[in-house]
């Protein structure tokens, strides 16, 4: 399956994603504030452009049908092969039909909320999607979690090859429980906007022979690449427009199943309203064995849960924690989960975490924000509420930068709520102010002042004047899905009013 012309391919861009990251501490290492500002606007213009230009799937291109052939191989597998085939006229209304040696499988998309698939599923449905439709259809699928608040960067490919790659800055910083790798990929776009690959720490998608279609650049040979081995390949055989007679296929068969609605990284999370823990069996708690348990469930219109599998297991868990995690899940409730006003079934994993001594409760919820970060508030006028307040009490003032989106400043404030006697030593010796970061707005201008922001949050200590003693990324201050009390005390006694803050200390990017 590896030509030599793609083992090439794969060795460039794999030779490629070892350098970025040097590429980019040089980069970032002279970047001034405003360096800094105009490559985000230039990276995110960058998508943009390849949004429009390329893939199949667009709200308004005009409807069209697909057939190519392709050939998969997972891991000590046997090479199969077969034809992915397409009838797409809208966004949320299509037909994907995969036909192989001896299984022929179907889903359909009505609208947005009412998905329907073949009765059996001989195939791996999420597999097939992922390293064949996806990459072939839509392969910026991801570029839906790229928000515009998120920082992004511009690193041009070695060697004179004219390919930029564009990528959030620390996507760590924005998920919760999910590889990152998966949600924020660097995007490889040549001078025309064209995509021309997709790499994750382990995965490159190639694309090739391009053709035009409504605009758009389409291309008819793409190759997946895993762990350096070539996973899958498609070739498109046939593209043209969707015909009235082919609008036929789209609606379901008569014996295809309804599927439950799947949120995206874009989409509303399910509320959680009620949970219970685990109950551990004591010769699970004795046997020793933990790790992760994640649960699929259906959550259905009323909010309760029913169990779906399947069901991930870490290899150190053990049965008796299985059946406590699915027992568990079951009592969830969750408000009802509303589309266009109306409620819906929804597909839904819940994870629970054992350590060997039994359950270990789970990192807050990412729905849990902070409050406080608003983007109408004018940072200069309440920087001087906070220096006024600042002498009076002869306090340092600590700004904590972040936004209402940000799912680690969440885990700040519940930080300091559950380690009270740090809370107390942070209020008795800093005013807090936050300043906010978001879409809405930036606030820049005053920020660029004292540090360029390249993940949040981002804390700034400032003496009672409003001189600069340091800017801080906390990555260095996490521990799991909170922070380490130790360093946290650390970092806070350094920069109290006293003599250790006669230093200034400004974090690299």
């Amino acid at each position: 399956m590896k030509s030599a012309r793609w083992y090439v391919a794969a060795c460039v861009f794999s030779a490629f994603t070892l350098l970025l990251p040097l590429r980019n501490l040089r980069a970032q290492a002279q970047a001034s504030p405003d360096d800094g500002e105009a490559m985000n606007a230039k990276a995110h213009a960058l998508l943009d452009r390849a949004i429009r230009v390329n893939g199949l799937t667009v709200e308004g291109s005009k409807p069209w049908h697909v057939k190519a052939d392709f050939q998969w191989q997972g891991h000590n597998e046997p090479i199969e092969t077969g034809t992915i085939e397409e009838w797409w006229k809208g966004p949320d209304q299509w037909r994907r039909s995969y036909t192989m040696k001896k299984v022929t499988w179907t889903e359909w998309s009505v609208d947005r909320v009412h998905q329907f698939e073949s009765p059996a599923q001989p195939l791996s449905k999420n597999f097939a999607n992922l390293r064949i439709a996806a990459p072939l259809i839509t392969p910026l699928f991801q570029a839906k979690n790229f928000l515009p608040e998120y920082p992004m960067q511009v690193a041009p490919m070695e060697a004179g090859v004219h390919v930029n790659c564009i990528s959030i800055v620390d996507p760590a910083r924005y998920i919760d429980k999910t590889d990152p790798d998966f949600l924020f990929p660097k995007y490889c776009l040549d001078g025309h906007g064209v995509l021309r690959g997709v790499v994750t720490s382990n995965t490159l998608v190639t694309f090739d022979d391009f053709t035009i279609f409504d605009n758009r650049a389409v291309a008819k040979t793409v190759d997946v690449y895993v762990d350096q081995q070539k996973m899958s390949e498609s070739k498109v055989m046939l593209l043209t427009s969707l015909t009235s007679e082919d609008e036929g296929l789209l609606q379901p068969d008569k014996d295809a199943i309804s599927q439950p609605f799947a949120p995206m990284a874009s989409d509303p999370r399910p509320v959680l309203i009620h949970s219970e823990k685990p109950i551990v069996p004591a010769n699970m708690v004795i046997a020793g064995g933990g790790g992760p348990v994640r649960v699929h469930v259906i959550i259905e219109k009323d909010g309760k849960v029913r169990p779906s599998g399947p069901i991930f297991v870490s290899s150190d868990a053990r049965g008796g924690l299985v059946r406590a995690a699915i027992e568990a899940a079951s009592s969830f409730r969750y408000q009802p989960y509303l589309i266009d006003s109306q409620p819906v079934e929804v597909s839904w994993n819940i994870s629970f975490t054992y350590g060997h001594n039994g359950y270990v409760p789970q990192p807050p919820d990412e729905d849990d924000k902070p409050t406080g970060f608003d983007p109408k508030r004018d940072p200069y006028a309440d920087l001087k509420i906070a220096e006024t307040a600042a002498q009076q009490s002869h306090k340092h003032i600590l700004l904590e930068v972040g936004g209402n989106w940000c799912i680690w400043c969440g885990y700040m404030d519940h930080f300091f709520a559950d380690h009270p006697e740090l809370d107390a030593y942070l209020k008795t010796n800093y005013v807090v102010l936050k300043m906010n970061w978001s879409s809405e707005n930036h606030n820049n201008t005053f920020l660029s002042q004292y540090a360029l922001i390249t993940s949040l949050p981002f804390l700034i200590v400032l003496d009672e004047n409003g001189k600069l003693l340091c800017a801080e990324k906390t990555g260095e201050l996490e521990r799991g899905h909170s922070y380490d009390p130790d360093k946290m005390k650390d970092f806070l006694s350094q920069w109290k009013p006293g003599p250790a803050t006669t230093q200034t200390a400004v974090a690299g990017p």
